[in-house]
Order: C-alpha cells, then structure tokens, then sequence
C-alpha cells in the first residue's frame, strides 16, 4: 500500500509509466500461472462419414455433455428454387437442423440455441442459379456458420458449448422440388470430437475478469492525470441498509430457486436471453456478413456494424473488452467529481450507485452498445455545460449513430438553444451514417433510405410478451396491468390472456394514451429551465417511450445522477430533513422523500424477486418502470416548486 500512495503522490510522468508496465507484468505472470493449469490431456476422434456417433469411445462416455464438436458439411446446390410451397425431408428431434425451401430460397430451421436443441430459430439462405455450393459448420460446440460458395452469410456464437448434431440425419437430408429434383446433394462431411479438461479455461475467465477491472481502473486514472475535475461536495442520502437489502434478497432468491436458463422459469438476473457478451457477438457477426440486413434481423444502425468491417483482424473478444473497458473508464472518471463523504458506508453507496449499479452490470454481462452510448451522452452534456458545443455535437452524432434513442437528448441541445451543436450533431450523425451503408455495401440511396426506416422502427418495434422484460418502458406497465384485468376480472384463460392483452397495442386507445404520455414529457423537458432537469426527462423519455428497452439502457439514469451533481448538492429532490413540521402537508413530503429514496434503490439495484409462472415476465416489469414514473413526477413537482418561488422572488425584488 505505501508503494502505491507513493507512485500516486509522485509527479505525473512516474505514475504515467507505472501504470503503462503494469498491464504487462500482470500478463506476464498470469502466462507463467496458466502454465501450472495447463492440461494436454485430449481425447479426439474424427471421420468423414457419419459413422463417428457409433465409436464405442463416445458410446460409453457417460459425460458426453463435455465433448466439444466439431463438424462440417458440404451440400452441392443442383439448381435454382422457385417453387411456392415448401417441401422438405430429413426433419430430426435429435437436435439436427430441419431443412425447407421457399421461393427463391433455403430454409434452415430449429436451428439450435442456448442450452434448448429444438429453439424454433431459422435462417433463410437466397439461392440463385449463380450458386453452387451450401456448407454448414460448427466449431467448438459454440458457434454455428453458414457459407454459400464459400462466403459467409449466416453466424451464431455462444460462449457455452450447445450443439450436439447428429451427422446421420444431416446425411440423409435432401430438399426435393415439385417436380421431383433433387435441389441439395450431400457432398461431404467432416466430423470430430474432443475433450479436455475445464480448470484452464475457467481460470482464464478469472484472469479476464480481474484483468477488465484493473484496465478499467488504469484508464480512469490516466484520465483523472490528464483531465482532471472540480470535485462537487453532494448529499445523497440513500440508505446503505436498504441497498444491501434489495441485492442480497435478489441474489438469494436466485441463488436458492432451480435456474431456468431458457426463461420460462426462474432465470438469472441478468437475463435470460443469450449467454454473455451475446449483444456484442451479434454485432460482430452480423458485420461480417455479406449482406448484414439481409441475412440476420440486425436492429442497430450501420455504424455498429461497420466498425466490425473497418477493424476484420480484431477478435469478438477484443472489441468487447476494449469497448467495455473504455465504456466502464469514462463512467467512473465521470463520476469521480462527485464526493458524497469519506466514511465506508459513503464509499459503498457511491460505489453501488455509481462504479457497479445493476445496469450497468446488466449492460457489461451483455456486451451491449448501450453503456457506450450513455457515456457519450453524459460527455456531450458535460461539453456544452463548458461551452464547447461542436465536441458535443460530434460526440452526440456518433452516440446516435451507434444506437437510436440518443436522438432524444437533440431535446437536450435544444432547451439550451444551442443550434451549432444540432446542425453539427445531424450533420456528422448522417454522414457516418451513410459512410457506414457504403462500407457494408449498400450504394443505392433508396436502399439506404429504407434501411433506415427499418431500422429505426425497431426504437419503438412490435410489443410481445418478450419485449417487456427487465423494461422501463411505458408499455410494459400497461401490459402488465392488462393481464391482471383479464386475469382476475375477465377470467379468460393465461392465452387469451396474453393475445387480448398485446392485441391493446394495434388500438386506437393505446396510441391515444401514448401520445398523451409522450406530449407531457416533451411539455415538461421543454419548459424546464433546469439543464440537469432537461437530461433527466429525456432519459425519462429514451426509456419510456420505447417497447424496447431493456434494463442495459438505464445507464443512463447514472449519467443523469452525475449531471445533476454538476448542479446540485443534493441528488434527491425531496429531502426529508429540509421540510421539518407536524402539518399534513409536511407528512406527505416525508413520505413522498421515502418513496423517491426506495425508487431509486429499485433502479440502481436489482428487483428480479418474483417470476410469472410460465412467462419471462417479473417483478422487475413493474418495479422499473413505475419507480422512473415516480422520479419523474418528483422532478416536475420540484422543478415547478423551485421554477414557481424563483419567479416570486423576482417579483418581489
């Protein structure tokens, strides 16, 4: 310890070259540590048949969970599909893909997911006269890739192994035509299995975890030597009791119930839909592919995919770490202006509240763009509070570019009448923007238009009962609140219950209360003249408004603390201690304080108690967004309070 306070209180070049060598002797010696766990024992069988499933090595290894498989095979493409209705053989219930055709097209189907072989998942692959060859292969149990004439166009990763194909009836599978062609014939097949033992991958895990961490610690401290900040003195007042309360009931619940990790049952709480890092192995993926928005239903705009194009030699694991780490960085050196106390309870909170708050541990698991993005944000509002509105604008215009829902902090920009940083923000959004069409391939603007669009659209997409899980958004309240009307009121049965309920979002009376929603929260950022309020209702606005919206996304709460502690000494609007009375009024101010303080715990910790049984939805489907609507209505209340007396001391002056 006296070694470290020495190298920080010395001057700034010897910290500079402490923390430069240090990332390299850790390496160096985790290398010399993998070397006492490494194991070379390996079992492998491999052929070119399917004759591999009948080795009697396989046949009596009880642990065959653990074998790692290889597999590839090759199918020759006999001529173009054009027929309108499918026919398909060699259908499987071993975990074997099911092959169709449509029009113009093959169709793979039950492709296999995370821990569920029969996941009704499928690809379609566009087959012209021009093609000869289709292949299929799966390395390492993880990751599924499709390739026509030997260039990519479909691929899926995970990061636990779950494909188990049986070759035999992948052999025998073949598509037939109306008239009796043979449109796929089975070339070759390549097959092999492996084992081997688990203890140095694991302790890989460990290192990166540590490793992550320590990066993301150096890099703060690079940031905090060469753009330093004005600490800011605040009050927060969040009870350290309670904080601990919530995340240790949520982690025991998890902990003591049977995990479901497909979703339906008790899943883990930090989702239950892909494994970790899957939103950033999605986008790896999808950059890859020869025609992205096309071949995989990509919901991000071009940019996130074509950094993918710019930098092809980086690993999915190396863009996740640096993103991640350098996501991670900028939130704490944010962070590091705020000084709520020097007491250990203090140092818990704001660590809780502001270096691991629930989602941004959400958004870490899964390897999301959005952490990135709510950095960006908070960077590009710290700007203009420092007049520099072009940065701010740039940084704005790539944080849209990287995910939709920034857009709405253009609001922000707005309330402080900084048009230079609009123009400058949709000017560099938009050529990004079409840069990156360009990079992936698409050079017709009307393509490029319609892209979009779709794109786009997935800010506000469909709703089904998956949308509303872990969200903030408005419609998850609503839905919820459906199923209990139907449920204890209508006494329809839990599927007309769910039908009845999402078919409320095609209504006429669904959009009218949305829009009413929308328009108040819009009257409410445009009327305020608090800049710290502003940030918070479009953060309001990013995550209610939209069906999608995940609890990753509420990063940007943390970012809308740290603005207001650039205002403000205190963090929570309704201080208990500052109204003191016995009056009626003087109560209800004190609970209204209570009730804030608890809707914030709810946000910056987990509230996964309880699932539906046989549904992805919780607690934390009502929890989240009905403690953001609460902090919303204590932000109007106090900033018409404050708004109202200010203009009364004007006019008393």
């Amino acid at each position: 310890m006296k070694l470290f306070s020495a190298l920080f209180r010395g001057d700034s070049k010897t910290r500079i070259n402490f923390l430069l060598v240090l990332p390299v002797l850790i390496i160096l010696s985790s290398y010399i540590l993998l070397a006492f766990f490494h194991n070379q024992e390996k079992i492998k069988l491999s052929c070119e048949t399917f004759s591999c499933h009948d080795e009697p090595a396989l046949n009596k290894d009880s642990n065959f969970q653990h074998f790692e498989e290889n597999f590839r095979i090759q199918f020759r493409i006999n001529g173009m599909i054009a027929d309108k209705q499918p026919i398909f053989r060699g259908e499987s219930h071993e975990g074997t893909l099911t092959f169709s055709h449509e029009s113009g097209g093959i169709l793979i189907m039950r492709i296999p997911m995370a821990n569920q072989l029969l996941e009704p998942f499928a690809v379609k692959i566009p087959v012209t006269n021009k093609n000869k060859k289709l292949a299929l292969s799966i390395f390492n149990s993880r990751e599924f890739i499709v390739t026509l004439d030997d260039q990519l166009v479909y691929s899926h990763r995970y990061l636990s192994p779950i494909f188990k194909i049986n070759p035999r009836n992948i052999w025998d599978s073949q598509l037939v035509s109306t008239k009796g062609e043979l449109l796929l014939t089975s070339l070759n097949i390549e097959f092999e299995y492996s084992i081997h033992n688990n203890s140095q991958t694991r302790f890989l895990y460990s290192f990166i975890i540590i490793l992550f961490l320590l990066v993301s610690w150096i890099f703060k401290k690079l940031f905090d030597i060469f753009l330093p900040q004005k600490r800011n003195k605040v009050d927060f007042g969040l009870p350290l009791s309670a904080i601990t309360l919530v995340w240790g009931i949520c982690l025991c619940l998890w902990l003591i119930t049977t995990v479901d990790v497909s979703g339906s049952g008790h899943p883990s709480p930090f989702g239950p839909i892909g494994n970790a890092f899957s939103d950033m192995m999605q986008i790896f993926q999808a950059g890859k592919f020869q025609d992205p928005y096309i071949y995989s239903a990509v919901n991000y705009p071009p940019l996130s995919l074509a950094i993918v194009r710019l930098i092809p030699f980086l690993s999915v694991g190396i863009i996740v770490f640096a993103i991640t780490v350098m996501s991670l960085s900028l939130l704490w050196w944010l962070a590091s202006s705020i000084d709520i106390g020097v007491g250990y309870k203090e140092k818990i909170i704001k660590f809780f509240t502001f270096a691991f708050p629930y989602p941004v541990l959400f958004s870490i698991v899964r390897g999301n763009l959005d952490l990135l993005a709510s950095v960006l944000v908070g960077l590009s509002a710290l700007l203009i509070n420092r007049e520099k509105f072009k940065s701010a604008g740039l940084l704005l215009g790539f944080a849209i570019c990287l995910k939709v829902w920034p857009a709405v902090f253009l609001l922000y920009f707005l309330s402080r009448k900084n048009f230079k940083g609009i123009a400058v923000c949709l000017g560099s959004g938009l050529l990004l923007t079409f840069c990156s069409f360009w990079i992936l391939g698409y050079f017709n603007p009307k393509e490029q238009f319609s892209l979009l669009k779709n794109t786009l659209g997935y800010f506000n997409g469909a709703p089904s009962s998956s949308t509303f899980i872990y969200s903030y958004s408005f419609s998850a309240l609503i839905f919820v609140g459906l199923l209990v009307v139907n449920r204890y009121i209508n006494h329809f049965d839990i599927t007309r219950n769910l039908s009845s309920s999402l078919n409320f979002y095609s209504s006429n009376e669904y959009i009218l209360a949305f829009s009413m929603f929308v328009i108040i929260l819009l009257y409410a950022s445009l009327k305020s003249k608090s800049a710290e309020s502003v940030f918070f209702y479009c953060s309001g606005i990013a995550l209610l408004c939209s069906s999608l919206s995940y609890t990753y996304r509420a990063s940007i709460l943390v970012v809308a603390l740290v603005i207001r502690a650039q205002y403000s000494n205190t963090l929570l609007r309704l201080n208990s201690e500052a109204e003191e009375g016995r009056s009626i009024k003087h109560r209800w101010l004190r609970l209204m304080g209570l009730v804030e303080k608890i809707s914030w715990i709810f946000i910056l910790a987990p509230t996964t108690f309880l699932y539906a049984s046989g549904t992805l939805l919780s607690t934390s489907s009502v929890l989240q967004p009905l403690s953001l609507l609460y902090l919303l209505a204590v932000e109007f209340y106090f900033v018409r309070k404050t708004q109202r007396s200010s203009s009364q001391t004007r006019v008393s002056l």
